[in-house]
């Protein structure tokens, strides 16, 4: 049976063919990260590069976060570009998941609550820095925005189907699961009938005055 390392090392070696990089000779799973599947990635002559599964956003959000990631690294800000294929895209599709490559950036992660207040201050800078440059490299954010609101019967359909989950459980989650699909459902019985109607919209958006 082949090993989780194998298998990783299999994959990276396919995206970075997709790249156009030579074989890993190095590969290492990243287990920070809640969002995406990430590796550290180390080819001959000791290039070292992050690769990245794209699970949070779809291709077209991926592009649009890559471009504005570029952006922000040619106005000089300490940022990862996007590597681009040989056809110049900055995905590479393999087996039809997308994957993202940066080269690696160097330093350690700090938990933020080990920050000393130097280091949050220096962080407060950044984060300002870069949310200024956002302003001039993005364009304009929209008035409005759509959004679809869940039915109040699939919503109760949802939840039905959560309990039948968590009550197939045995452990202590699964009871917490079930007191939170409980209290959810109080909720949605004493405000379903507020919900607006199709189409309508209030002065701050789906909301009643």
């Amino acid at each position: 049976m082949e090993s989780a390392a194998e298998a990783d090392l299999q994959l990276c070696t396919r995206v970075l063919a997709a790249f156009g990089l030579p074989t890993p000779e190095v590969v290492r799973p990243i287990p920070e990260g809640l969002m995406n599947r990430n590796w550290d990635v180390r080819t001959a002559g000791g290039a070292r590069y992050m690769l990245k599964e794209v699970l949070d956003v779809g291709p077209d959000a991926a592009r649009r976060q890559h471009a504005a990631t570029k952006a922000l690294a040619a106005a000089g800000l300490p940022v990862p570009a996007p590597l681009p294929t040989p056809r110049g895209d900055t995905l590479a599709v393999v087996d039809g998941r997308p994957y993202a490559l940066t080269r690696w950036a160097p330093g350690e992660m700090l938990p933020a609550r080990s920050w000393s207040l130097v280091q949050a201050a220096s962080v407060g800078g950044l984060l300002a820095e870069l949310h200024a440059e956002l302003a001039t490299a993005m364009p304009p954010a929209p008035h409005t925005v759509p959004v679809t609101v869940t039915s109040s019967d699939k919503a109760a359909a949802r939840i039905d189907g959560y309990r039948r989950k968590a009550a197939a459980g045995s452990d202590a989650f699964d009871r917490v699961v079930e007191r939170a699909l409980a209290e959810r459902e109080r909720l949605l019985a004493a405000w379903a009938e507020q919900r607006s109607a199709a189409g309508e919209r209030g002065p701050a958006g789906w909301c009643r005055p």
